[in-house]
């Protein structure tokens, strides 16, 4: 048997306008999807971690699909037993961890040296495609590294290489705790992609300005978080998710729960992921007490929440 496992992600800034050449930033998360093979007839279970449940209206790939894309010719001849502690379909990398996970264990099953890193993301992005339609890169790379990743990509074009990317990893000058969120199921990340491409085409000139904001927003929020002024991010997140919302990727429900969020004390709050009808957001707290007084009141509000902690 080989295992193998990577982390969820959240995003905390640059979704969507990522794709348009715009910087983005976000952080590993301490739930992951782990990944079990070993030779067999071709079976595939998938387990959610207790508490989870798939939703029924997804547009979202299914993890079944994304097995059979990962292993390719050989899935007839594997087993695959797949955990996934992260809630799906609401914005926090599962399809992302899932396919690093898959292909690091397929690997291992072989017996096989670790990909490097291109080759790796490479290979995510071509079965997390499946579920994002066209993936940016950003979700598999964080998977990959395991960090606070900031991240950047031509535009237009899906990253193979690390030419056509700019892609490192960012040390906070100062520990922050994150309280992620997650309201209900955002109904698929590639029909938000399809949204926002056909948005563009339709607004032109005022679209592009958006993009340009919201990077604005993330170089400032990746700033702040560098230089250990939580207030300056706090504030990027708030711009940015009032971006976002004139986007049309915020329902009455998420702006809600962000609001909540903000009155429990969090220095910022947004959306984040792919938006829609729900999914995943986020407070920023300074210190754990006020992340738990965010975390209770989120709850409270009827949103899954938990918190981690960024290292400085």
């Amino acid at each position: 048997m080989a295992v193998g496992e990577a982390p969820g992600k959240l995003i905390l800034f640059g979704e969507h306008s990522v794709a348009y050449g715009q910087p983005a930033l976000g952080v590993a998360l301490s739930k992951k999807v782990r990944v079990s093979l070993r030779r067999g007839e071709g079976r595939v279970t998938i387990r959610l971690a207790e508490g989870l449940r798939f939703p029924s209206d997804t547009l979202a790939a299914a993890p079944g699909a994304l097995v059979k894309a990962a292993l390719g010719a050989d899935a007839e001849g594997i087993d695959a037993d797949v955990l996934i502690e992260l809630p799906p379909a609401a914005g926090l990398g599962s399809s992302a961890a899932l396919a690093v996970a898959l292909l690091r264990a397929k690997r291992a099953l072989y017996g096989e040296e670790p990909l490097p890193f291109d080759q790796l993301l490479a290979r995510a992005i071509a079965v997390e495609d499946l579920a994002h339609g066209r993936s940016s890169g950003l979700d598999p790379a964080i998977s990959i590294l395991s960090n606070v990743v900031e991240f950047v990509r031509r535009p237009g074009r899906t990253p193979r290489s690390k030419a056509e990317l700019k892609v490192k990893t960012l040390a906070p000058a100062e520990s922050f705790h994150v309280v992620v969120g997650v309201l209900g199921h955002h109904g698929g990340t590639a029909t938000r992609v399809r949204a926002i491409a056909q948005l563009k085409e339709r607004l032109g000139a005022p679209f592009d300005a958006a993009m340009r904001a919201l990077g604005s927003t993330a170089r400032s929020g990746i700033r702040g978080i560098a230089q250990g002024d939580l207030e300056t991010a706090g504030r990027a997140a708030n711009l940015a998710h009032g971006i976002l919302s004139g986007l049309g990727l915020v329902s009455d429900e998420m702006e809600e729960i962000v609001r909540t969020a903000r009155n429990a004390g969090a220095v910022g709050a947004k959306m984040s992921g792919a938006g829609g009808a729900g999914g995943a957001f986020f407070g920023l707290a300074s210190d754990i007490r006020m992340a738990n007084d965010v975390l209770t009141a989120i709850e409270r509000a009827g949103a899954i929440g938990f918190v981690e902690t960024a290292a400085g």
